[in-house]
């Protein structure tokens, strides 16, 4: 009897073996059926740190995904920022749905030059900035400057390890840095990463005048050369010669009180200002009907409700370049002003055409490249 109960479990077990035996062979070639046909399922999206899954694919921010595949190039960069765009399967709309395989660390190569040249903007991102505010990448020039962290002035890309701004964003600055390719400091999901380089040397003025503001124009040399891209490049530098009375000119930069919250860069146009119809207006101010301008300033604005304010110090003017499209030079750097937008009251700015001299020996002083800023 007990013999027959043995041989009946051995039976029993033998068959349940083999049944799952035959599961995990089905499982391991893929040839099981489905045991209900209308059951769906769905897998749940996996979290990472920053980013999330969409359908079969992840979330990241466009640099981490295989550049190759996409690049596309053209002759003035003026849609060099857009042509990866297409409709987002993604919550936020500067990340990108990219395949498991196409996952990159981000890579910096070496600095180079690009060919293209210097002053060439990108006006055709398409990230729909609100009114007053660029679009992302369109001044690859633009530079925050921080100060032990902290947001003090915008600057100017003159060259992959030189940045110009004002000397009065200057004082008691500690532990400088600088931050290329940045566009809205509030969000760190942008179509391409922000480089931050440390500063290791800064030459100021040797006439700068604290009071008055005359000659306020610094350098700041970095302690590498941040590599240029698509939304980081050098903008053009006039001929000491030049000169910009009737022209509308573009003036960029992050307002400090802005910096960090929906501090998105700011585009304004404002008119070039005569140096004697600058007087006048600046003459009607406190300034009284003494005031002489320096030779070491440029104007621009006087239209109502339209100039630079408080926090826009370094940030540099730009006028385009006769028979180019969409290229630029610098003409002047904010400086100072009597209020913000006033009607009829230009805003100052340092003369760039008058310190080019000065600007070339103190690259050449460096052994650095003088020509990248020509046009």
């Amino acid at each position: 009897m007990k013999s027959k109960l043995l041989t009946v479990l051995f039976s029993v077990f033998y068959v349940i073996s083999c049944q799952n035996l035959d599961e995990e062979i089905d499982d391991l070639w893929g040839n099981k059926e489905e045991e209900d046909s209308n059951q769906m399922t769905t897998l749940a999206p996996r979290m990472s740190d920053n980013y999330t899954i969409a359908q079969e694919c992840e979330c990241v921010p466009y640099y981490l995904c295989d550049r190759k595949k996409e690049l596309k190039v053209t002759n003035n960069g003026a849609e060099s920022i857009n042509v990866r765009i297409k409709k987002s399967e993604c919550a936020h709309y500067l990340l990108k749905c990219c395949d498991d395989e196409d996952l990159s660390e981000p890579f910096f190569p070496e600095a180079e030059l690009k060919p293209k040249g210097c002053g060439y903007s990108n006006p055709n991102s398409r990230t729909n900035p609100s009114d007053g505010s660029a679009e992302f990448g369109e001044f690859p020039w633009v530079v925050a400057i921080l100060s032990n962290e902290l947001y003090i002035c915008s600057g100017s890309l003159i060259h992959p390890k030189v940045v110009m701004t004002a000397a009065h964003c200057l004082k008691n600055s500690r532990k400088l840095k600088i931050r290329a390719g940045e566009w809205d400091s509030h969000d760190e999901n942008e179509r391409l990463p922000h480089q931050e380089r440390d500063v290791t040397s800064v030459t100021i003025h040797a006439q700068y005048n604290p009071i008055t503001l005359a000659n306020d124009i610094a350098l700041l040399f970095l302690k590498s050369a941040v590599y240029l891209d698509d939304h980081i490049d050098v903008i053009c530098l006039p001929p000491a010669s030049a000169v910009v009375e009737e022209n509308r000119c573009i003036v960029n930069g992050w307002r400090k009180e802005t910096f960090g919250r929906e501090g998105v860069l700011t585009k304004i146009e404002l008119p070039m200002v005569s140096r004697q119809k600058c007087e006048e207006g600046l003459r009607k101010t406190r300034l009284g009907e003494m005031f002489k301008l320096d030779k070491s300033f440029v104007c621009a604005g006087g239209e109502a409700g339209k100039d630079t304010c408080k926090g826009d110090g370094g940030s540099p003017l730009v006028c385009p370049i006769e028979k180019e499209t969409e290229r630029f030079f610098q003409i002047g750097v904010v400086s100072w002003g009597v209020g913000c937008g006033a009607l009829g009251v230009p805003g100052v700015y340092t003369n760039v055409p008058f310190f080019r001299q000065w600007i070339d020996e103190k690259l050449k002083k460096r052994n650095l490249d003088v020509s990248v800023y020509q046009f």
